[in-house]
Protein backbone atom coordinates (compact mmCIF):
# COMPACT_ATOMS: atom_id res chain seq x y z
CA UNK A 1 0.00 0.00 0.00
CA UNK A 2 1.36 3.41 -0.98
CA UNK A 3 0.87 5.66 2.03
CA UNK A 4 -0.40 9.21 1.77
CA UNK A 5 -0.58 11.42 4.83
CA UNK A 6 -4.30 12.18 5.07
CA UNK A 7 -4.66 13.82 8.47
CA UNK A 8 -1.27 14.84 9.95
CA UNK A 9 -0.98 14.62 13.72
CA UNK A 10 -1.52 17.71 15.83
CA UNK A 11 -0.20 17.90 19.40
CA UNK A 12 -1.52 19.39 22.61
CA UNK A 13 -1.59 18.87 26.39
CA UNK A 14 -4.27 18.17 28.97
CA UNK A 15 -4.20 17.98 32.75
CA UNK A 16 -4.67 14.68 34.58
CA UNK A 17 -6.78 14.14 37.70
CA UNK A 18 -3.70 14.98 39.80
CA UNK A 19 -2.63 17.95 37.65
CA UNK A 20 0.16 16.34 35.61
CA UNK A 21 0.61 17.52 32.02
CA UNK A 22 -0.24 14.75 29.55
CA UNK A 23 0.83 15.17 25.92
CA UNK A 24 -1.55 13.86 23.29
CA UNK A 25 -1.89 13.84 19.52
CA UNK A 26 -4.81 13.56 17.14
CA UNK A 27 -5.64 13.62 13.47
CA UNK A 28 -7.75 16.63 12.62
CA UNK A 29 -10.56 15.97 10.19
CA UNK A 30 -10.09 17.64 6.83
CA UNK A 31 -13.50 18.21 5.27
CA UNK A 32 -15.78 15.19 5.73
CA UNK A 33 -15.01 13.44 9.03
CA UNK A 34 -13.98 9.80 9.01
CA UNK A 35 -16.55 7.62 10.75
CA UNK A 36 -14.11 5.45 12.67
CA UNK A 37 -11.57 6.43 15.30
CA UNK A 38 -8.62 4.38 16.56
CA UNK A 39 -7.43 4.87 20.14
CA UNK A 40 -3.73 3.93 19.93
CA UNK A 41 -2.14 2.90 23.25
CA UNK A 42 1.65 2.55 23.37
CA UNK A 43 3.86 0.29 25.45
CA UNK A 44 6.20 1.22 28.28
CA UNK A 45 8.99 3.67 27.34
CA UNK A 46 7.37 4.45 23.98
CA UNK A 47 6.07 7.76 22.67
CA UNK A 48 3.91 9.26 19.95
CA UNK A 49 6.69 9.92 17.41
CA UNK A 50 7.55 6.22 17.20
CA UNK A 51 4.07 5.52 15.82
CA UNK A 52 3.84 8.22 13.14
CA UNK A 53 4.02 5.68 10.30
CA UNK A 54 1.43 3.50 12.04
CA UNK A 55 -0.88 6.52 12.26
CA UNK A 56 -0.43 7.21 8.53
CA UNK A 57 -1.11 3.55 7.75
CA UNK A 58 -4.35 3.67 9.78
CA UNK A 59 -5.34 6.93 8.05
CA UNK A 60 -4.99 5.20 4.71
CA UNK A 61 -7.26 2.44 5.99
CA UNK A 62 -9.95 5.02 6.75
CA UNK A 63 -9.37 5.71 10.45
CA UNK A 64 -8.77 8.87 12.40
CA UNK A 65 -6.33 8.34 15.26
CA UNK A 66 -5.94 9.67 18.80
CA UNK A 67 -3.06 8.78 21.08
CA UNK A 68 -1.03 10.11 24.00
CA UNK A 69 2.19 9.65 25.96
CA UNK A 70 1.60 7.82 29.24
CA UNK A 71 2.50 9.79 32.34
CA UNK A 72 6.20 9.45 33.08
CA UNK A 73 7.27 8.87 29.48
CA UNK A 74 7.53 10.61 26.14
CA UNK A 75 6.91 14.33 26.56
CA UNK A 76 4.24 13.88 29.20
CA UNK A 77 5.24 15.04 32.67
CA UNK A 78 7.60 12.76 34.59
CA UNK A 79 6.92 11.89 38.22
CA UNK A 80 10.54 11.74 39.37
CA UNK A 81 13.33 14.31 39.36
CA UNK A 82 15.42 11.92 37.26
CA UNK A 83 13.43 11.71 34.02
CA UNK A 84 15.21 8.47 33.09
CA UNK A 85 13.35 6.55 35.80
CA UNK A 86 10.39 4.44 34.68
CA UNK A 87 8.04 5.09 37.58
CA UNK A 88 4.37 5.07 38.41
CA UNK A 89 2.80 4.98 41.85
CA UNK A 90 -0.17 2.84 40.85
CA UNK A 91 -1.50 1.55 37.52
CA UNK A 92 -4.83 3.12 38.52
CA UNK A 93 -3.20 6.43 37.60
CA UNK A 94 -2.68 5.19 34.03
CA UNK A 95 -6.31 4.13 33.90
CA UNK A 96 -7.59 7.45 35.24
CA UNK A 97 -5.43 9.28 32.69
CA UNK A 98 -7.00 7.21 29.91
CA UNK A 99 -10.50 7.99 31.20
CA UNK A 100 -9.66 11.72 31.34
CA UNK A 101 -8.36 11.51 27.78
CA UNK A 102 -11.57 9.80 26.69
CA UNK A 103 -13.82 12.34 28.41
CA UNK A 104 -12.01 15.42 27.14
CA UNK A 105 -10.74 14.42 23.71
CA UNK A 106 -12.45 11.30 22.37
CA UNK A 107 -16.08 11.53 23.46
CA UNK A 108 -16.70 15.02 21.97
CA UNK A 109 -15.69 13.72 18.52
CA UNK A 110 -18.69 11.38 18.41
CA UNK A 111 -16.97 8.75 16.26
CA UNK A 112 -17.17 4.96 16.47
CA UNK A 113 -14.22 4.01 18.68
CA UNK A 114 -11.80 1.11 18.20
CA UNK A 115 -8.70 0.32 20.25
CA UNK A 116 -5.24 -0.74 19.07
CA UNK A 117 -2.84 -1.35 21.94
CA UNK A 118 0.66 -2.69 22.45
CA UNK A 119 2.25 -4.32 25.50
CA UNK A 120 1.63 -2.14 28.60
CA UNK A 121 -0.97 -0.25 26.60
CA UNK A 122 -2.86 -3.54 26.26
CA UNK A 123 -2.80 -4.03 30.01
CA UNK A 124 -4.35 -0.63 30.67
CA UNK A 125 -6.65 -1.08 27.67
CA UNK A 126 -8.11 -4.27 29.14
CA UNK A 127 -8.76 -2.50 32.43
CA UNK A 128 -10.51 0.30 30.53
CA UNK A 129 -12.81 -2.19 28.79
CA UNK A 130 -13.62 -3.71 32.17
CA UNK A 131 -14.31 -0.47 34.05
CA UNK A 132 -15.98 1.43 31.20
CA UNK A 133 -18.05 -1.01 29.11
CA UNK A 134 -19.86 -0.26 25.84
CA UNK A 135 -17.42 2.50 24.81
CA UNK A 136 -15.05 0.63 22.49
CA UNK A 137 -16.59 -1.29 19.60
CA UNK A 138 -13.66 -3.70 19.04
CA UNK A 139 -10.18 -3.93 20.61
CA UNK A 140 -6.90 -5.35 19.30
CA UNK A 141 -4.18 -6.27 21.80
CA UNK A 142 -0.69 -6.69 20.32
CA UNK A 143 1.78 -8.56 22.58
CA UNK A 144 -0.29 -7.44 25.60
CA UNK A 145 1.47 -7.21 28.94
CA UNK A 146 -1.03 -9.27 30.90
CA UNK A 147 1.95 -10.75 32.77
CA UNK A 148 5.72 -10.26 32.63
CA UNK A 149 8.74 -12.53 32.58
CA UNK A 150 11.09 -12.12 35.53
CA UNK A 151 14.14 -13.69 33.83
CA UNK A 152 16.85 -14.59 36.36
CA UNK A 153 14.73 -14.72 39.52
CA UNK A 154 11.42 -16.43 40.13
CA UNK A 155 8.40 -14.16 39.89
CA UNK A 156 7.44 -14.87 43.49
CA UNK A 157 10.87 -13.78 44.72
CA UNK A 158 10.87 -10.70 42.49
CA UNK A 159 7.41 -9.74 43.75
CA UNK A 160 8.51 -10.06 47.36
CA UNK A 161 11.66 -8.01 46.76
CA UNK A 162 9.67 -5.26 45.03
CA UNK A 163 7.07 -5.14 47.80
CA UNK A 164 9.75 -4.98 50.51
CA UNK A 165 11.82 -2.28 48.79
CA UNK A 166 8.73 -0.12 48.18
CA UNK A 167 7.61 -0.53 51.79
CA UNK A 168 11.08 0.63 52.85
CA UNK A 169 10.73 3.89 50.94
CA UNK A 170 12.91 3.12 47.93
CA UNK A 171 10.21 2.80 45.28
CA UNK A 172 11.98 5.29 42.98
CA UNK A 173 15.19 3.25 42.81
CA UNK A 174 16.03 1.47 39.57
CA UNK A 175 15.46 -2.28 39.49
CA UNK A 176 18.89 -3.90 39.74
CA UNK A 177 21.27 -2.24 37.24
CA UNK A 178 18.78 -0.93 34.67
CA UNK A 179 19.39 2.78 34.25
CA UNK A 180 19.57 4.86 31.11
CA UNK A 181 17.10 4.50 28.27
CA UNK A 182 17.77 3.42 24.71
CA UNK A 183 19.52 6.42 23.21
CA UNK A 184 20.84 6.30 19.67
CA UNK A 185 21.33 2.61 18.90
CA UNK A 186 20.02 -0.86 19.60
CA UNK A 187 22.30 -3.59 21.00
CA UNK A 188 21.83 -6.31 18.38
CA UNK A 189 23.07 -9.10 20.67
CA UNK A 190 20.59 -8.21 23.40
CA UNK A 191 17.72 -7.20 21.12
CA UNK A 192 14.48 -9.05 21.95
CA UNK A 193 12.17 -6.59 20.23
CA UNK A 194 12.30 -7.09 16.45
CA UNK A 195 14.15 -8.94 13.69
CA UNK A 196 14.12 -5.78 11.54
CA UNK A 197 16.97 -3.37 12.45
CA UNK A 198 15.49 -0.48 10.46
CA UNK A 199 12.11 -0.75 12.16
CA UNK A 200 13.45 -1.13 15.67
CA UNK A 201 15.77 1.86 15.20
CA UNK A 202 12.82 4.19 14.53
CA UNK A 203 12.60 4.81 18.27
CA UNK A 204 16.34 5.44 18.64
CA UNK A 205 16.32 7.91 15.73
CA UNK A 206 13.50 9.89 17.32
CA UNK A 207 15.38 9.97 20.62
CA UNK A 208 18.47 11.26 18.82
CA UNK A 209 16.36 14.15 17.47
CA UNK A 210 14.87 14.83 20.92
CA UNK A 211 16.69 13.21 23.88
CA UNK A 212 13.85 14.23 26.23
CA UNK A 213 11.82 11.35 24.74
CA UNK A 214 14.16 8.74 26.25
CA UNK A 215 13.21 6.68 29.27
CA UNK A 216 15.42 4.30 31.21
CA UNK A 217 14.68 1.09 33.06
CA UNK A 218 11.82 0.48 35.46
CA UNK A 219 11.90 1.33 39.13
CA UNK A 220 10.81 -0.93 41.96
CA UNK A 221 7.73 1.24 42.29
CA UNK A 222 6.69 0.61 38.68
CA UNK A 223 7.38 -3.12 39.05
CA UNK A 224 5.39 -3.40 42.27
CA UNK A 225 2.50 -1.45 40.73
CA UNK A 226 2.61 -3.73 37.66
CA UNK A 227 2.41 -6.88 39.77
CA UNK A 228 -0.52 -5.49 41.77
CA UNK A 229 -2.37 -4.69 38.55
CA UNK A 230 -1.55 -8.10 37.04
CA UNK A 231 -3.15 -9.70 40.10
CA UNK A 232 -6.30 -7.74 39.34
CA UNK A 233 -6.42 -8.91 35.71
CA UNK A 234 -5.99 -12.52 36.85
CA UNK A 235 -8.90 -12.53 39.26
CA UNK A 236 -11.12 -15.35 37.97
CA UNK A 237 -14.24 -13.29 37.27
CA UNK A 238 -12.45 -10.17 36.00
CA UNK A 239 -12.25 -10.94 32.27
CA UNK A 240 -15.66 -12.68 32.23
CA UNK A 241 -17.43 -9.32 32.52
CA UNK A 242 -15.76 -7.76 29.43
CA UNK A 243 -18.17 -8.05 26.50
CA UNK A 244 -16.20 -6.04 23.91
CA UNK A 245 -14.99 -8.23 21.01
CA UNK A 246 -11.24 -8.66 21.48
CA UNK A 247 -8.36 -9.88 19.30
CA UNK A 248 -5.20 -10.93 21.17
CA UNK A 249 -2.11 -11.13 18.95
CA UNK A 250 0.78 -13.08 20.44
CA UNK A 251 4.40 -12.89 19.26
CA UNK A 252 5.63 -16.49 19.13
CA UNK A 253 9.19 -15.59 20.20
CA UNK A 254 8.21 -12.98 22.81
CA UNK A 255 10.66 -13.02 25.74
CA UNK A 256 9.16 -10.07 27.64
CA UNK A 257 5.54 -11.03 28.36
CA UNK A 258 3.87 -14.36 29.09
CA UNK A 259 1.98 -16.18 26.34
CA UNK A 260 0.38 -18.50 28.92
CA UNK A 261 -1.35 -15.54 30.61
CA UNK A 262 -2.49 -14.13 27.27
CA UNK A 263 -4.13 -17.50 26.52
CA UNK A 264 -5.66 -17.68 30.00
CA UNK A 265 -7.32 -14.28 29.66
CA UNK A 266 -8.37 -15.11 26.08
CA UNK A 267 -10.26 -18.17 27.37
CA UNK A 268 -12.00 -16.12 30.05
CA UNK A 269 -13.17 -13.33 27.75
CA UNK A 270 -16.71 -13.87 26.41
CA UNK A 271 -15.86 -12.71 22.86
CA UNK A 272 -12.17 -13.21 22.11
CA UNK A 273 -9.96 -14.38 19.24
CA UNK A 274 -6.32 -15.42 19.67
CA UNK A 275 -3.58 -15.68 17.08
CA UNK A 276 0.15 -16.34 17.43
CA UNK A 277 2.46 -14.96 14.73
CA UNK A 278 5.38 -17.26 13.95
CA UNK A 279 8.95 -16.00 14.37
CA UNK A 280 7.79 -12.67 15.79
CA UNK A 281 9.51 -10.87 18.65
CA UNK A 282 7.65 -8.55 21.03
CA UNK A 283 7.40 -5.55 18.66
CA UNK A 284 5.01 -7.03 16.07
CA UNK A 285 4.08 -3.61 14.68
CA UNK A 286 7.78 -2.95 14.01
CA UNK A 287 8.80 -6.39 12.83
CA UNK A 288 9.87 -7.60 9.37
CA UNK A 289 7.53 -6.81 6.48
CA UNK A 290 6.10 -10.35 6.29
CA UNK A 291 5.23 -10.35 9.99
CA UNK A 292 3.65 -6.91 9.75
CA UNK A 293 1.65 -8.02 6.72
CA UNK A 294 0.36 -11.02 8.66
CA UNK A 295 -0.69 -8.76 11.52
CA UNK A 296 -2.49 -6.20 9.32
CA UNK A 297 -4.36 -8.96 7.50
CA UNK A 298 -5.62 -10.22 10.88
CA UNK A 299 -6.40 -6.67 11.97
CA UNK A 300 -8.50 -6.00 8.86
CA UNK A 301 -10.42 -9.25 9.17
CA UNK A 302 -11.21 -8.59 12.83
CA UNK A 303 -12.07 -4.89 12.63
CA UNK A 304 -14.21 -5.28 9.52
CA UNK A 305 -15.87 -8.70 9.85
CA UNK A 306 -17.92 -9.80 6.85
Amino acid sequence: MKLNVINPLKYDYLLTHDSLKLRYAYTENQGKPLNNLILLLHGRAEFIEKYKDIVTYLNNKGFDVVTFDWRGQGLSQRETANRQKGYVRDFNDYLLDLKTFFDQIIQPRGQTLYMLSHSMGGHIGLRFLHDYPNIVKRAVFVSPMFNINSFLLSQLLTRNIARTICASGFSENFVFSKKRGNQNHINKKKNMLSHDPAQINIQAKEIKKNPDLALGGVTWGWLNAAYNSIDLLLEKKYAHTINTPVLIVNAQEDKLVKKSTQKKIHKRLPDSSFISIKNAYHEILFETQDIRNTFWDCFDEFINPS
